[in-house]
């Protein structure tokens, strides 16, 4: 089964491939190099989204939002994005003990053992998502 929609972003992780449809605002994985699509997480904003990792975590941003994919939990993990606020996000690297994160308002860096702190709960817009599985193998 095929994916008949929009797609932002790809991403391979771990053998598996991740795709974003913004039009449903839902995150796809595929086992077997996209002939097969599976329905990960719904409900996210409708908005561009990039995928990206971090010390071996896949995370990924929306517009000034940025998120881990928690499979152990399997929940999407908002991280604190202080300074962000406003900010539409263009990249994120990591290059050594540092995340870079370009706007365009500028850049901004956060050391890399304060990256995966979890945002306050109390944001007027916090980002979302309901997983639905996902198969490791």
């Amino acid at each position: 089964q095929g994916l008949n929609t929009l797609i932002s972003d790809f991403y391979l992780y771990n053998d598996t491939l991740f795709a974003f449809a913004p039009f449903f605002g839902s995150i796809y994985y595929s086992n077997d190099k996209g002939y097969n699509w599976n329905f990960y997480v719904s409900g996210l904003p409708q908005y561009l989204l990039k995928f990206f990792e971090v010390e071996g975590k896949l995370c990924f941003y929306i517009y000034s939002q940025i998120a881990w994919m928690d499979f152990e939990n399997q929940k999407v993990v908002e991280l604190d994005n202080e300074g962000l606020e406003g900010n539409e996000i263009t990249s994120v690297n990591e290059f050594g003990k540092t995340v870079w994160v370009s706007t365009l308002s500028g850049m901004f860096k956060k050391d890399v053992t304060d990256f995966f702190s979890k945002k306050e709960t109390t944001s007027s817009k916090p980002l979302t998502g309901l997983i639905k599985r996902h198969n490791s193998n």
